[in-house]
């Protein structure tokens, strides 16, 4: 009698993205450490209908990783949630994996006898500020329907004390810390506008969505301080969002708009890290950053707000330099160290690269959902191990 063949684990992550940031990176790097493991996991991309491919779905195929796109009408969706039911069953999944509010409204809320099988959640983050904005009120949905996951992954420890995260059996609650490939292919055609923007001059480098929470207006207040004195430090600001025509006009009322690029969305931002002689981190909430982790790799000496799980990563003057956040003073103190003192910066750079290579690469990262899809009964061990 011939042995039966191990189960392979199939996991449909579902995320509707809007751009290729933190949340869609992570998951990105999951699901190839997934398939490298022997997994099959797919990416349930949802968007409202007649969207064009969205720059996960590019991203995905460009890597092999396999995408099924779903198209619904906006808010709550019965046929889109059919839809995603329906692929699911039909092909046979073990898991739903889902990463953001969107998918955690749409199926967090499902009986158990409806969908079938096992549901987590990879908790990011929350954003919105407490009033009767949309997003407010989607995160509010968003942190109800928690409680009724399989499992909720947090990617930093300190959202255990979270005031919006609800209470929840310790038993269903696990950490996994975000991770990035130690080694990733990022060999392309760099923009010349930016390479020229950063040829003189001392380049300070954010990367993210122009939006609120990522405080770039106190970013742009501490590079109006270093231009008022007189030195060539400029500001490359990658990402684009709602706030871009704000940031813009700041720049302009500031003076210092020949002094900052904003250069829009870039495809593999982290390609652009060299051109950075410090990586800058401004934000008023974060969970566990994907750009930190790439400047980490990138050996760039880091200023950071201590602000979610960045304090658990960073240690204050031994690997980066951290200040509190909307702390505008603290901000250009933290980057006139680094520019005075060019070889203690780049001793720190070194420092966290180490912690890097030791805790946060993409196959950590993997081993960590691993252990939460263990303890729902599935068949990892069935997975190849690779190294």
């Amino acid at each position: 009698m011939m042995d039966e063949q191990p189960t392979q684990l199939k996991i449909l992550h579902i995320i509707d993205s809007g751009g290729l940031y933190g949340a869609e990176v992570m998951l990105l790097n999951l699901a190839r450490e997934q398939q490298l493991s022997g997994m099959t996991p797919v990416i349930g991309s949802i968007g409202e209908c007649g969207i064009p491919d969205k720059a996960l779905e590019i991203a995905a195929n460009r890597v092999g990783i396999p995408v099924k796109t779903f198209r619904m009408k906006p808010g709550l969706s019965i046929q889109g949630i059919r839809k995603v039911l329906s692929y699911c069953h039909t092909n046979g999944f073990h898991l739903m994996h889902c990463h953001g509010y969107k998918g955690n409204i749409l199926f967090g809320f499902l009986p158990k006898r409806i969908r079938k099988i096992p549901i987590i959640t990879t908790l990011h983050g929350w954003t919105s500020k407490p009033g009767f904005s949309k997003k407010y009120i989607y995160e509010w949905l968003d942190a109800r329907s928690l409680q009724f996951f399989d499992a909720v992954v947090l990617v930093n420890k300190n959202m255990l004390h979270h005031p919006r995260l609800p209470k929840i059996s310790p038993k269903k609650i696990f950490v996994a810390n975000n991770g990035i490939p130690e080694q990733q292919d990022v060999d392309m055609v760099l923009d010349q506008e930016l390479v020229d923007f950063c040829k003189e001059g001392f380049i300070l480098g954010s990367i993210g969505r122009y939006s609120g929470e990522k405080g770039f207006d106190i970013l742009l207040k501490a590079l109006q301080a270093f231009c008022n004195r007189g030195l060539n430090v400029k500001l490359l600001l990658i990402g684009e969002g709602s706030l871009r025509a704000r940031l813009t006009a700041l720049a302009t009322t500031l003076g210092i708009e020949k002094s900052v690029l904003f250069t829009g969305y870039r495809d593999r931002a982290e390609a652009y890290m060299h051109l950075m002689n410090v990586y800058v981190i401004s934000s008023f909430t974060e969970g566990l950053p994907i750009t930190l982790l790439e400047a980490m790799k990138a050996k760039r000496p880091i200023v950071a707000t201590t602000v979610g799980g960045i304090p658990d990563v960073l240690e204050h003057e031994k690997d980066a330099l951290l200040v509190p956040p909307q702390a505008i003073d603290e901000l250009v103190y933290a980057i006139d160290l680094i520019i005075k003192n060019p070889q203690e910066a780049a001793s720190r750079a070194d420092m966290a690269y180490k912690n890097f290579i030791h805790k946060y690469s993409s196959r950590t990262m993997s081993l960590s959902y691993n252990a939460v899809y263990r303890q729902l009964g599935l068949p990892v061990n069935a997975a190849r191990s690779h190294t």
